[in-house]
């Protein structure tokens, strides 16, 4: 007899709800088993920044190559660019040749070049550590902006047309009209950046006595005198120029801080004399 509770289509319903369960297992189960998850990607590692190549020293030709530059921006009244504004707190080294005219024939302590003594192989070397000839108020007196700084240590750096630190060659042009440039270009300390350290060398010349081989002496290339340091900071351009005639080349100085100079053979491979800051 059938019972009047439970109804004839629920019976049917819940065969359904089992078939439904039973067809979803069995499909839906054996794919899931079989997947597999997806991989895990993981983020490469960040290469960290290779840090910048050093800059290069600055060599004779680069320093005279800004001076050019401060020289014609001077001159045509207009402001100095970035390529040279940029080179403020640069590492520097400036070669110069000294004694190219040959071994002076006096006493060398007493004059700008050198001289050797075969017999008792003493080799003799001086020059001056003070710009000869420059006014006295070259950096300015504060009227016109400028700080009002000494002079200290300096050289001038003479045949600045040459961009590598050599002898000039003999000349085959002889014409006794044409007179020689004086120097227009120089390298120099001034007293603010000198102010705060010890050793000072002011209006002194260097100077080198000592007993080397006839092998060692110097020929007619002459020496070499290297300065290491530091272009100036303290200024808005390393480079300070200044004319009192409009037809003349202007008279530049490179501003700079001296931490080494020495006076070697031609090629640089001895030293002779050295003096460190």
């Amino acid at each position: 007899m059938q019972d009047k509770r439970f109804p004839k289509w629920r019976s049917w319903a819940a065969v359904a709800l089992l078939l439904f369960v039973a067809a979803f297992i069995a499909i839906v189960w054996p794919r899931a088993q079989n997947e597999k998850p997806a991989p895990i990607v993981e983020a490469p590692e960040s290469t960290p920044l290779a840090p910048p190549p050093p800059l290069r020293l600055l060599d004779r030709a680069a320093l005279i190559e800004a001076a050019v530059k401060a020289a014609s921006a001077y001159a045509s009244g207009r402001s100095l660019d970035d390529a040279v504004a940029d080179l403020a707190g640069r590492r520097f080294e400036l070669v110069m040749p000294l004694g190219c005219a040959g071994p002076l024939k006096i006493d060398a302590t007493a004059g700008n070049g050198w001289r050797y003594d075969a017999e008792s192989g003493i080799l003799q070397v001086a020059f001056p550590s003070y710009l000869i000839g420059l006014p006295e108020n070259f950096f300015g007196d504060g009227s016109e902006g400028d700080a009002v700084v000494g002079l200290g240590k300096g050289f001038w750096i003479e045949r600045e047309w040459l961009r590598d630190a050599v002898c000039p060659k003999e000349p085959k042009f002889a014409a006794e009209d044409l007179v020689p440039d004086a120097p227009s270009l120089a390298i120099a300390e001034t007293g603010a950046m000198q102010a705060p350290r010890a050793t000072v060398r002011d209006r002194s010349d260097y100077r080198v006595s000592k007993r080397v081989s006839s092998e060692q002496a110097p020929d007619q290339e002459g020496l070499r005198i290297a300065i290491v340091g530091r272009l100036a900071t303290n200024r808005p351009m390393p480079i300070y120029c200044r004319s009192a005639d409009q037809n003349k080349r202007p008279i530049c100085v490179i501003l700079a801080r001296f931490d080494r100079v020495s006076v070697t053979n031609a090629t640089g491979s001895e030293i002779f004399g050295e003096w460190q800051y």
